[in-house]
């Protein structure tokens, strides 16, 4: 792995996801919201677990159930946050709420991220904290300081929370050590999606829903919004996310909440005829100037911290969290030499103590002579 593919990530991220807001938008005015958000992501994580899983039966590394043993409940846990939670509160909310507007809302997951890592007991850095109000700063400038209807910002807001508490979950490692072998952040995003998309559909068909849905309102747009957001909002963009948060950072995932909106204005400029304010272009350069900060202090220490399995096929993207505490790439020799170092240490140490006890041993037998040689008659 080289910097070269946490770019590449990065690109997808920001770019595809910042058109799944005007997307949202267009699908949710002809489809019900949990019922086509429920659709998008359980045929993006069938499609994707298939693929999964055909590579896997070619391949000779594990198999899925071997490489999702033990994972199934974290797995859950993180696509009902990621999507039942956060985008289906996302859904909700633009049916009353602009695209740009919510954009802008759910800018706000790196500051809520930087606070549920402060939670935690990891102290924030000054530049962590600096880029972050110039983001946020430039993603206000850039939207006028919109405001929409209170209920659907609310939404939007927690929207954000638990998207980033998903982060911040999905980048620690297991509490207890796995055998298995680690799930790919392929694998990873299909359980994640599948396992959402199906409670979207639980959900919406206890809701009623499914009585609502009129296929005569279903325009071409909506279908052409669907596929856009199955294709790269769910397939790519989830994907290279998931790829960073468990390989690299999700704090340097979360940058992508800065860019978003720059998409989202550019596409309402190209798509929709809407001006370009000199507010607008002064966001944009805030937000540009965020987003470089951002990566450029985090950037290095993520791939530092990446640990490319020797056992991956073709490059796949693993999930690196899955190996608890390998943070530090390839020293294992290095570690096996200070583990030895060490316990050559001990020996020694038990070598002197035990050196000194036959040392005041043989003391103690000669003064026991002494003083029996001093009180014999």
């Amino acid at each position: 792995m080289n910097r070269g593919q946490v770019y590449a990530a990065l690109l997808a991220v920001w770019l595809l996801w910042g058109s799944t807001f005007l997307s949202i938008r267009v699908l949710v005015g002809q489809v019900p919201p949990l019922l086509a958000a429920g659709g998008r992501f359980t045929v993006a994580g069938a499609v994707l677990f298939l693929a999964v899983g055909l590579k896997s039966m070619r391949s000779e590394g594990p198999g899925v159930r071997e490489q999702l043993r033990g994972r199934i409940p974290r797995l859950v846990l993180l696509g009902v946050l990621h999507f039942v939670v956060a985008n289906g509160m996302v859904s909700l909310a633009e049916q009353r709420l602009e695209s740009g507007t919510t954009g802008v809302l759910f800018a706000t997951v790196p500051l809520w991220l930087i606070g549920v890592r402060a939670l935690s007991g990891h102290r924030p850095r000054a530049v962590e904290l600096c880029a972050g109000a110039v983001g946020l700063g430039g993603v206000a400038l850039l939207l006028g300081f919109r405001t929409g209807p209170l209920g659907p910002s609310l939404m939007v807001l927690a929207a954000a929370c638990a998207w980033a508490v998903a982060g911040f979950l999905a980048e620690r490692p297991e509490r207890r050590p796995n055998p298995a072998p680690p799930a790919g952040a392929a694998l990873a995003s299909a359980v994640q999606m599948l396992s959402g998309g199906v409670v979207l559909l639980l959900c919406s068909l206890v809701s009623g829903e499914w009585a609502e849905l009129d296929p005569d309102r279903v325009r071409p747009t909506a279908w052409l919004a669907g596929i856009h957001l199955i294709l790269f909002g769910s397939l790519v963009g989830f994907w290279a996310y998931t790829w960073l948060v468990t390989r690299i950072d999700a704090r340097l995932a979360a940058t992508y909440a800065y860019v978003q909106p720059v998409i989202t204005m550019f596409l309402g400029w190209l798509l929709l005829g809407e001006h370009l304010t000199g507010a607008g272009l002064g966001g944009t350069a805030l937000i540009i100037v965020a987003v470089a900060w951002m990566v450029l202090t985090r950037s290095r220490d993520g791939v530092a911290k990446a640990k490319p399995r020797p056992d991956a096929d073709d490059g796949e993207l693993t999930a690196g969290t899955e190996n608890a505490g390998n943070k530090n790439p390839g020293n294992e020799n290095a570690g096996n030499k200070d583990a030895g170092t060490e316990n050559a240490a001990h020996e020694r140490r038990n070598a002197e103590h035990e050196n000194a006890e036959h040392e005041n041993a043989a003391h103690k037998n000669e003064n026991a002579e002494n003083e029996e040689a001093e009180t014999s008659p």
